[in-house]
């Protein structure tokens, strides 16, 4: 099974290890997994299993490129976004349409779609399998869905204790959430 991690930014810090444990899991039971991260944190010490498993080799950028500190500013993310667009409309409009509009119905701005389409773009023809988010934030879900919908594969995410107290949710995180179906797993004690 391909599985797509969707992550903000994938940290190979040495101390967050609960996400590499995750996919270095999933890889020795004989899965593929594909990180997708807007960013990569810089540094060079580096969780040894990220070493071991080639985690790195395996993420894709929005940018194509890990780049350390997201774009420096919307010009550069419109300058990357705009060239790509419009040679991917020359070369199959209708599938390029049909991206940007199951992408901008989830969107919240243009500088959130330019990011997603361009992540899109990059996995659309992995044959991915399953999408799982391990962070249940609002940005996050709504990529998940977003990609769920483009590549017609589910998705899964992860509820941490935080997730779980609903007042500290906004109006808009409430809204999506109730919009979910969500199938509840214990521990059957």
């Amino acid at each position: 099974m391909k599985i797509l991690y969707l992550l903000d930014k994938f940290s190979p810090k040495t101390d967050e290890t609960f996400i590499v444990n995750e996919m270095v899991a999933l890889k020795q039971l004989g899965h593929i997994v594909v990180i997708a991260a807007n960013a990569r944190e810089a540094g060079e010490e580096f969780h040894e299993e990220i070493k071991n498993h080639r985690l790195l080799d395996d993420t894709v950028y929005p940018s194509g490129r890990p780049n350390f500190a997201g774009y420096k500013n919307g010009a550069q993310k419109a300058l990357d976004f705009f060239p790509k667009f419009f040679r991917d409309f020359i070369e199959s409009p209708l599938q390029t349409a049909q991206t940007a509009r199951m992408i901008g119905n989830m969107s919240r701005d243009i500088w959130i779609f330019f990011d997603d389409y361009l992540l899109a773009r990059q996995v659309r023809d992995m044959k991915i399998d399953i999408i799982h988010v391990p962070f249940s934030y609002l940005r996050h879900l709504e990529q998940a869905v977003s990609l769920s919908n483009l590549l017609r594969v589910p998705f899964t995410y992860t509820f941490r204790s935080g997730d779980l107290y609903v007042e500290r949710r906004t109006d808009r995180e409430k809204e999506f959430n109730n919009n979910l179906h969500f199938i509840s797993l214990s521990s059957g004690e």
